[in-house]
């Protein structure tokens, strides 16, 4: 592979965040644990960003880049029992990169006679839910020889631009004014924050965020079928069913009291919002989406469902995916010293006040959802059936509750990450229950 080198864009603000994703396939049939680990290890001839490290200068500008970075980390390991990977998901949830060194990316493959659990954690600033997902599928291919050569062509993922955004976000002269004001003011502080000191950053957020608690739970095939049908008649996504099952079953264990609650998070892809074709290249492609919503009580499900349909068809209308582009407006450096504020490794005011800003200081979401859909990805590789696939795994402070949903082999998954010291284990256990039950008894 030659070398890659590209100056991070949208995905920059999240470079000194502590934030991993996880993705978890489950495989039946048994494979040769090391010819799986071998599959792996050749993805990194065909996806750039699987090989890169993160260069820091000292004017906060980010670059990927390839070569000289340290050997990817692909563990076989003896599966224990068929929970085992739940506990390490968490354990990965903590685990810190070296941003520096990279690579960006980890493997683990937990084995058995009867199949094996394919687990996948990266830095949010190299991926989505779908890149992590066609990566399982690719790996899969390679194994059973059904794939594509993938030593030939190594895909460099498009990039976030104005130009490549089919509606990026105007930017008048009076912002920019602004915005150029409060980088000159920043600059002049020459506060500096190196990858180093993200290595405390990352210890005072997991000290502070050390009881997260990670469930999962899935539909069965004929309840996941039913679902989607029943959803077709209603007229709403499976997304809005999900949401007004969350939302209801919130509601009912947890109260309306607190405002937070009411304000739902769901990531949004922009992979089919782009001027060129983006396709199933690895790398971030995703925005959010912020909505209001309320649940009546006694309320008949797929009426209540149809309410919020209409408003989360508003809120995508009148929300820009490519917001996120203001973000290259403002000086990196700044951005990156939100946390490190939170979190008492600095003091500075500019930094409170964008902190307030971005409603990055407290609990913002009674939860967030990331949908990926039904992935179009084969459920059978030769001898071996791809079951189901977990995550993505996500776990945020500004969260009460992360919820990763995917749809693969004709199964939903749902896994559900939340902080004790916010939300007792058994009130998310019930509310488990309380969403399977909604979703279930309304198909």
């Amino acid at each position: 592979m030659s070398d890659y080198k590209r100056r991070l864009g949208v995905e920059r603000p999240m470079l000194m965040l502590p934030l991993n994703v996880v993705m978890m396939g489950r495989v039946n049939g048994y494979a040769d644990p090391e010819k799986i680990a071998s599959s792996i290890k050749k993805m990194q001839k065909k996806h750039a960003l699987l090989s890169v490290s993160v260069d820091l200068n000292h004017e906060n500008e980010a670059w990927f880049r390839s070569g000289n970075v340290s050997d990817l980390d692909v563990q076989t390991i003896p599966r224990q029992h068929m929970e085992h990977w739940v506990h390490l998901a968490r354990e990965q949830c903590v685990r810190s990169f070296n941003i520096s060194k990279g690579p960006l990316i980890r493997f683990f493959v937990l084995y058995d006679q009867e199949g094996f659990d394919l687990i996948v954690c990266a830095h949010h600033v190299i991926c989505d839910g779908m890149s992590l997902n066609f990566l399982i599928r690719d790996i899969l291919e390679d194994a059973v020889f059904l794939g594509k050569e993938n030593n030939t062509v190594t895909i460099e993922p498009p990039e976030i631009l104005p130009e490549t955004a089919i509606n990026p976000p105007s930017f008048g002269l009076v912002p920019r004014l602004i915005l150029g004001l409060i980088n000159r003011i920043w600059k002049k502080k020459n506060i500096q924050l190196s990858p180093e000191m993200l290595k405390e950053l990352h210890t005072a957020y997991w000290d502070k965020n050390q009881r997260i608690n990670l469930i999962s739970w899935e539909l069965t095939s004929e309840e996941t079928s039913a679902l989607i049908k029943r959803c077709r008649e209603e007229k709403v996504t499976v997304n809005t069913a999900v949401c007004t099952a969350f939302l209801t079953a919130q509601n009912e264990l947890q109260g309306r009291e607190q405002d937070f609650r009411n304000q739902i998070g769901m990531a949004v892809s922009v992979r089919n919002k782009m001027k060129i074709d983006v396709g199933e290249a690895f790398g971030f492609y995703a925005s959010s989406l912020t909505t209001q919503l309320k649940a009546k009580e006694n309320s008949p499900f797929w009426d209540m469902a149809r309410g919020f349909q209409k408003k989360i068809k508003k809120s995508l209308k009148t929300t820009n995916p490519f917001r996120m582009l203001i973000s290259n407006e403002i000086d990196s450096g700044l951005i990156d010293s939100l946390y490190f504020d939170k979190y008492g490794l600095i003091d500075n005011k500019m930094s409170k006040m964008f902190l307030r800003k971005m409603n990055w200081d407290k609990l913002n979401y009674g939860f967030s959802i990331t949908n990926v859909g039904k992935v179009d990805i084969p459920k059978t590789y030769n001898t071996l059936e791809l079951k189901c696939v977990y995550g993505p795994i996500v776990y945020s402070d500004v969260n009460e509750k992360t919820v990763g949903i995917t749809t693969a082999g004709n199964q939903m998954t749902f896994v559900l990450t939340h902080n004790k010291d916010n939300v007792d284990a058994e009130t998310i256990n019930k509310l488990k229950d309380q969403v399977s039950l909604l979703l279930t008894r309304s198909i």
